[in-house]
């Protein structure tokens, strides 16, 4: 859950097309070997994503958590973290540009 979660995130807010469900590699038109890279790849960034989440500072990675994971619109983390909604939208907004950074530089780090 965490993963696909995560990969939604990256495909929403980078501009990423992440193909989450699992398709044949006939359907894809893939030698097995590069499907299983990008399935490496997938697992590689869901664990660095986990990291990154991990990393945000406590408010920021309560709201995201809130909302990404457990579904909770801003009035309901506001009530849960006692907050305003829109100290909510703040923190919210602050985590995903964070992990949208590090996507980025870790794109970078890939191409060389």
């Amino acid at each position: 859950m965490v993963r696909n979660r995560a990969l939604n995130e990256i495909r929403d807010h980078s501009g990423v097309d992440v193909n989450h469900e699992l398709a044949s590699d006939q359907q894809r038109n893939q030698p097995p070997n590069d499907y299983t890279e990008d399935e490496n790849e997938s697992s590689r960034l869901e664990k660095k994503m986990s990291v990154w989440i991990d990393q945000l500072p406590d408010r920021q990675k309560e709201a995201f958590r809130l909302s990404r994971f457990d579904g909770l619109v801003h009035d309901e983390i506001a009530e849960v973290m006692s907050v305003s909604p829109k100290t909510v939208n703040n923190h919210i907004v602050a985590a995903l540009s964070s992990l949208r950074h590090r996507h980025e530089q870790h794109k970078k780090n890939i191409k060389g």
